[in-house]
């Protein structure tokens, strides 16, 4: 493959390899995302992760290696991420989704660096309020399908702030995450009162 097409992987390049000094830990996001970037650009596979680069068709001479870059920048995502993180997009399959989904669990970090203009006609209200609905909007459309019925927060009259549906989604985790420690614990006794049959 020719050295300047996206496809090239030189032999030092590597799953293992870090690409950024600071993984990301949810606390620097819009530091690690510049790092990484600059990093992934210099080594001619920025088209992956901001989506210019779409999977070719399966029939296409350029699936293989299509694929191949895809898992190896996908592994350089993986590895610079603290471990809660790369759990949580190791299954992503389409590096770009990787990189949105990063973008948009990380999006309130990034909002505290755009200052907004003071005003003094009232109309800094209105914007306040059309950037916590957009906010909020973004949090719900990320949800996964388990989720779902938190989506129904859409149609609270008032709409929930950012914060307190964060709050429900977490008291809904947790009630998850026991329903599911419980339903295993069942499941153990079940086996210990088998095998003592």
């Amino acid at each position: 493959i020719d050295q300047t097409s996206p496809y090239y992987l030189h032999t030092s390049d590597q799953p293992g390899n870090f690409l950024v000094s600071q993984p990301l830990n949810g606390d620097n996001y819009p530091t690690w995302s510049r790092a990484f970037t600059m990093a992934i650009q210099a080594k001619n596979k920025l088209g992956f992760i901001d989506g210019n680069l779409k999977k070719p068709a399966a029939n296409s001479p350029d699936f293989d290696a299509w694929t191949r870059c895809n898992s190896m920048v996908q592994s350089w995502l993986v590895q610079s991420t603290i471990p809660t993180i790369s759990n949580s997009i190791l299954w992503i399959e389409d590096t770009h989704a990787v990189w949105i989904d990063l973008c948009d669990r990380f999006w309130d970090e990034l909002s505290s660096y755009h200052s907004l203009p003071t005003c003094t006609c009232g109309a800094m209200t209105t914007l306040n309020t059309v950037q916590s609905v957009n906010q909020l909007m973004d949090l719900l459309q990320g949800l996964n399908e388990s989720y779902s019925h938190i989506r129904s927060l859409l149609l609270m009259e008032p709409l929930p702030s950012v914060n307190k549906a964060y709050s429900l989604i977490l008291q809904e985790e947790r009630q998850g995450s026991l329903s599911d420690s419980r339903t295993h614990s069942i499941e153990q006794a079940a086996m210990v009162v088998q095998r003592q049959n």
